[in-house]
């Protein structure tokens, strides 16, 4: 088993398996990702997207704006990014990477191994 490795339903972050989407702040604690934050609009895409309430729970979590937030989209991508995420994001000087999960998770391992301030939201499923 690898440190970090990801397949449908679930992530194993630093050795650690995770059964449920998560959050990983900058200093390396691996949260439950909040979905009922976003609820409200899943009827909409039939995902629960991540929308600016998460968002703005995750900077608040952090106590500061990252340099990255990489957004684990899902194993097959499916995980709606709302547009005004990265509205916001844009406005703090914060640079938001979406990949596929599997790409992101190697991305956000590659960048905590080189000391970036570098946040995360990796979607287990879809």
């Amino acid at each position: 088993m690898s440190e970090w490795d990801t397949g449908f339903g679930w992530v194993i972050i630093n050795g650690k398996r995770y059964e449920h989407d998560v959050i990983v702040l900058p200093d390396g604690s691996v949260l439950r990702r909040r979905k009922e934050l976003s609820k409200d609009l899943r009827r909409l895409f039939n995902h629960t997207p991540f929308t600016l309430k998460e968002f703005d729970y995750l900077l608040r979590i952090c106590g500061c704006v990252p340099e990255v937030l990489v957004i684990g989209s899902g194993q097959y991508g499916d995980l709606p990014v709302m547009e005004e995420v990265l509205r916001r994001a844009e406005e703090l000087g914060l640079k938001v990477i979406v990949k596929r999960t599997p790409e992101a998770l190697n991305l956000l391992k590659e960048m905590i191994a080189e000391g970036r301030l570098v946040a995360g939201v990796i979607h287990v499923t879809c």
